[in-house]
């Protein structure tokens, strides 16, 4: 008779202030030194996201100073007697001795890690609700992620005067949620009018960098046009055959992409 039992799993959950963005790459490396394969999670919120949550949740913020990076961290394992504890501190504390990581709070119980989970759960709706903005599912090389953000940083407002960047992602996948929103200047007709001008920029400079502008979510409707801007003929045609030794008979969403 064969007897199933429910998968336990041993976890550790973190917030961490960053020094800089180039620090969210380093500390990274250096917790998968430290924590093998342990690690699954490192979710990076930058100060801007920080904000809205304790405005919009009521709640008191997480450190006694403000800081401008962040990052939810999470060890896991199957190993119920491995002590996550001791070697997460353990890796933080190296990070914090090489200057890259500020300050730390480390969850002591699953209450207090739930309730740092549901900051960066809470966001993607918290964010729908906050104005007009364009918003970006794009990713790049772990080692690119800072000139990502940061050319980004200084394109975007050369476009739109006095726009407001909020930006969180999985950084362990090179991924990046990226929120523009508008400024108090303009009417959302007037912005409406400027967000071809602000993708193409933000994809662009992605696709410099060797990235995708279509990390998370796939291709869809929404980015066709993107799709035949910036793949070759070939990659296009290896889709459509792909496509046709699939669905020989174009039976499946039909025109929508190919």
């Amino acid at each position: 008779m064969l007897s199933y039992f429910q998968f336990q799993k041993n976890k550790v959950s973190s917030i961490i202030a960053l020094k800089n963005i180039h620090s969210t790459v380093t500390v990274l490396a250096n917790l998968r030194e430290k924590t093998g394969d342990s690690i699954t999670a490192f979710e990076y919120m930058d100060r801007n996201c920080i904000d809205l949550l304790l405005n919009r949740l009521d709640i008191r913020d997480l450190f006694s100073d403000k800081y401008s990076h962040y990052a939810l961290v999470e060890l896991s394992s199957s190993r119920k007697n491995e002590n996550l504890m001791s070697i997460l501190e353990d890796a933080i504390a190296s990070s914090i001795r090489r200057g890259d990581i500020i300050d730390a709070i480390v969850a002591t119980n699953e209450s207090q890690s739930a309730q740092f989970w549901n900051l960066r759960e809470s966001l993607p709706d918290l964010l729908k609700n906050n104005g007009d903005f364009v918003t970006f599912d794009i990713s790049v090389p772990i080692p690119q992620l800072n000139d990502l953000i940061e050319k980004a940083e200084n394109k975007c407002p050369e476009i739109l005067i006095n726009s407001k960047a909020y930006i969180f992602g999985h950084i362990g996948d090179g991924n990046l949620h990226y929120y523009l929103f508008n400024s108090q200047e303009l009417s959302s007709n007037e912005f409406y009018n400027l967000r071809e001008k602000i993708k193409t920029s933000v994809y662009d400079i992605t696709m410099e960098l060797d990235g995708s502008y279509s990390a998370e979510h796939g291709i869809g409707l929404a980015k066709k046009s993107e799709l035949t801007k910036y793949s070759s003929q070939s990659e296009i045609a290896l889709m459509q055959l792909i496509k046709k030794t699939l669905d020989s008979k174009n039976i499946m969403n039909p025109g929508k992409i190919l």
